[in-house]
């Protein structure tokens, strides 16, 4: 199951003004890791991308009619193993391009789609397939 479904209920019946979270403490485990000196416990918008390892945060989601969402002041951290040792990827801006697929324009579309890939302003991209 990625974010998008375990947030859904989530997305769904609230606004996107509320705090999101599937896991809040995974998410602020993660997001701890990549950005130590940072601390997003605040963070109006958290989203952990299940089986990933991937945390996404900012203070709002927009949703575009391209498909894609704009985060805004995001912060996205990513672990991965490489080799047998945990890598930490991770990228901020004041805002980032979130791609999914199949693309959604509404809040109510996340169940049917998944996170691809995340792209700060300044071109850091974390891809996600």
């Amino acid at each position: 199951m990625d974010c998008a479904r375990s947030l859904i209920a989530l997305v769904a019946f609230g606004s996107l003004a509320v705090p999101l979270a599937a896991d809040s403490g995974e998410a602020d485990r993660l997001l701890k890791e990549g950005f130590p000196d940072r601390d997003f416990t605040g963070s109006p918008i958290k989203l952990v991308v299940a089986g990933r390892n991937c945390v996404l945060a900012g203070s709002a989601l927009t949703f575009k009619a391209d498909g894609t969402a704009r985060l805004a002041d995001a912060a996205v951290v990513r672990v991965k193993t490489v080799g047998g040792k945990d890598v930490v990827e991770t990228a901020s801006g004041t805002t980032a391009t979130v791609t999914f697929d199949p693309p959604v324009t509404r809040a109510e579309e996340l169940g049917k789609s998944k996170i691809v890939s995340v792209e700060t302003a300044d071109g850091r991209v974390i891809r996600l397939r």
